[in-house]
């Protein structure tokens, strides 16, 4: 579930602030998922600069209906700020850091920055009102001395609309 507590296009201020609510069912497999179902509350905002930079940044956690000793929960924050160097391509450098509360990382932290670079695909006479497909991939960097993996690179194809 998502909601749009308040916007504005460039004209208003080009800014974005927004709730969301997501519901994880359990896997069933406790090694490789969620041993029960989960609750992911968020709260993003984001803020464009003359059209050419943009920053975003999210709070939420993940709050499991049960087996939460065993599981524990967690706090996320993300800040990313992204440059669009020319219309088909951007750069972004995202920071990461999860907090964790009981479960088998009590009282740990871990934190990752990750540089990006992005490739989109859009018509020619292209609005706001019309699809495109983007391109990306970066590399998840541990800058905290806790951290479950380190370079992990990540690639992803979205199509806005």
């Amino acid at each position: 579930v998502k909601y749009r507590i308040a916007s504005g296009n460039a004209e208003r201020g080009n800014f974005e602030v927004t709730a969301m609510l997501s519901h994880c069912l359990a896997t069933g497999s406790h090694k490789n998922g969620a041993a029960t179902d989960s609750y992911g509350p968020a709260m993003v905002a984001g803020y464009n600069f003359k059209k050419r930079y943009d920053v975003i940044s999210s709070l939420g956690g993940t709050m499991p209906t049960g087996k939460i000793a065993a599981q524990g929960r967690s706090i996320a924050w993300n800040a990313l700020m992204q440059a669009h160097a020319t219309r088909s391509v951007w750069f972004e450098v995202e920071n990461n850091a999860t907090f964790y509360h009981s479960g088998s990382h009590d009282g740990k932290m871990q934190n990752f920055v990750t540089p990006g670079a992005f490739y989109v695909v859009r018509r020619k006479e292209w609005s706001p009102t019309h699809p495109f497909l983007i391109f990306d991939g970066g590399m998840q960097i541990a800058t905290s001395g806790f951290h479950t993996y380190n370079h992990n690179l990540i690639s992803e194809m979205r199509i806005l609309f």
